[in-house]
Formats: C-alpha cells, sequence, structure tokens
C-alpha cells in the first residue's frame, strides 16, 4: 500500500466550496477578501496521475507516505485570477492574518513539499510553476463559466 497526501487537485476544471464562493462573489462584482499570505499547494491530475503510475512501477514505495504537489499560490494569487477571469469591479483586499475573521480553511497555510517523492519515486512536476498558474487560470474560467449563468 502507498499513500499520498495532497491538498487540492485539479484538471480541466476545478471545484472546492470556498473557490466557488469567491467566483459567485466576484460574479456579483463583490470585493474579494482573503488573508495574507498564506494559500496552498495545488496538484494537476496530470502530475497526480504521473505520482500513482511511478508508485505502481516502484518496490520502493510500498508501504510508504508521500506528499504530492505541483506548485504553492497565494489566495491573494488566485483572487487576482477571479478578478481579472470574471472582470469583477470589486478588486481583492488582502486582510492581514491575525485580523482573519473568514473561513478558517482560507487561513491555514497548505505548502507542500514532494521532496521525499522525488528522491524516491522520480517524482517532478510536469509543468514550471507560471504553467501551472496558468493550467490553474484555465480550470477556474471553466469553474466561472459553469457559475455564470446561475448568478443572472
Amino acid at each position: 500500500m502507498v499513500v499520498f497526501r495532497f491538498w487540492w487537485a485539479f484538471g480541466e476544471t476545478i471545484g472546492g466550496r470556498h473557490l466557488r464562493n469567491m467566483v459567485q462573489d466576484a460574479l456579483k462584482g463583490k470585493t474579494l477578501e482573503v488573508p495574507g499570505g498564506v494559500g496552498g499547494t495545488f496538484v494537476t491530475m496530470d502530475d497526480l496521475s504521473r505520482a500513482f503510475e511511478l508508485a505502481l512501477n516502484s518496490e520502493r514505495a510500498s508501504g510508504k507516505i508521500y506528499n504530492i504537489g505541483s506548485f504553492y499560490v497565494t489566495w491573494e494569487e488566485i483572487a487576482g485570477m477571479i478578478v481579472e477571469i470574471t472582470g469583477s469591479a470589486g478588486g481583492v483586499k488582502t486582510i492581514p492574518l491575525n485580523e482573519w475573521n473568514g473561513p478558517k480553511f482560507l487561513s491555514d497555510s497548505w505548502e507542500i513539499g514532494w521532496e521525499k517523492a522525488a528522491e524516491d519515486l522520480g517524482y517532478r512536476p510536469a509543468l514550471g510553476r507560471e504553467e501551472g498558474l496558468a493550467s490553474l487560470k484555465k480550470a477556474i474560467a471553466a469553474l466561472a463559466g459553469s457559475l455564470d449563468g446561475k448568478n443572472k
């Protein structure tokens, strides 16, 4: 058995209650409030699939636990993408972490390293950070497109 830990996976689209709520707020022209300096390590479905394949083909992986990720993104960056995608006039307001009163989930830093998977399995993200961000932006745009009709 092999265990993979990851924070948030996405493919051509992405889900998640907090992200969906942010997109809906932006579509309504509301200001997106996010905590400053925190975010999470996203993993693309391609990278996650490749990690499974590497583990299946490695005797060394048996009985181990691996963190898997592709790149780290702050909530400020995500909110900026959402505002750009939706054309929202509301903008982004960053709240200092010690003053954040929003969802607890958004205030935790989910920075996950994959060094052990790299060492044992030869795992490496397929995309660089900038390419990964562009892929995430496309997934968020797909989510926004699916929600846009529901907000009219």
